[in-house]
């Protein structure tokens, strides 16, 4: 059984913020999931004035890492505590999942379904437009390949055989990424159909490729708790309006 923890806002109001966590939590246990409350947990403690805040923060911290996904209710804009268990979860790879696009039944034991993360890719491309997803994917495998770069250099340093070429690949990688920062979605058109039957070829060629790359360099699990961390951080900023990704 997976074990959820349950964020969201408490000390703007406790005891409607726990019923609103309680009947989250229920709903989750209805559906076969183990949950962590910790507006139960902590419920009234505020009054042990010797503990301070960041302490309890540290705890929740502490149990966070031992479970296998956030779920985050929709009053968390009001809960600063929560904003920061995001970024937490962000930072350490544990999947976030938020009440407004993930009903308790829509949340599978081993990840978000299938049909669910075409719903956010989808959702993505409409709130941030094509040309924006096209730079961003332009951006990505720069980033990607600077990082391959790097770690075959590595490897070849360490077998004493200079590769200079490799270097100059990773500059041109960085100058792409560069451009992608520079130029404005908003300006740019997209191709016609005979070029995005090019794209779909080579787009084969890295799929193939990447899924090659996940064997060497992680497992699958490992690949799959990143994954539902960099979807859960997607649905964060379109939720929060940002333009920028």
């Amino acid at each position: 059984m997976k074990l959820i923890y349950v964020a969201g806002a408490y000390t703007s109001n406790p005891l409607k913020n726990m019923e609103i966590a309680e009947k989250a939590s229920i709903d989750l246990i209805r559906n076969g999931f183990a949950v962590f409350t910790p507006h139960k947990n902590f419920y009234d403690y505020q009054k042990y004035e010797d503990v301070d805040y960041e302490t309890y923060l540290q705890i929740d911290f502490d149990i966070i890492s031992r479970c296998d996904a956030v779920y985050v209710l929709d009053n968390w804009n009001e809960s600063p505590g929560t904003k920061r268990e995001i970024e937490y979860c962000i930072s350490v790879g544990i999947p976030v999942l938020y009440q407004s696009v993930f009903n308790a039944r829509d949340l599978l034991p081993e990840s978000v379904s299938e049909n669910k993360e075409e719903e956010i890719r989808t959702e993505a491309i409409k709130h941030y437009g094509k040309p924006a997803q096209v730079l961003k994917c332009i951006e990505e495998l720069a980033e990607l390949q600077i990082e391959l770069i790097q770690s075959l250099d590595t490897m070849v340093n360490e077998e004493n055989k200079p590769w200079c070429h490799l270097h100059q690949i990773e500059q041109e990688a960085r100058c792409i990424w560069h451009w992608t920062q520079e130029i404005n979605p908003k300006d740019i058109t997209m191709y016609d159909d005979i070029q995005a039957d090019k794209v779909v070829s080579e787009l084969a060629d890295v799929s193939i490729t990447t899924s090659q790359m996940k064997k060497i360099f992680t497992t699958s699990d490992e690949f799959e708790k990143v994954k539902q961390a960099k979807l859960s951080r997607l649905v964060e900023r379109m939720n929060g309006d940002g333009d920028s990704q």
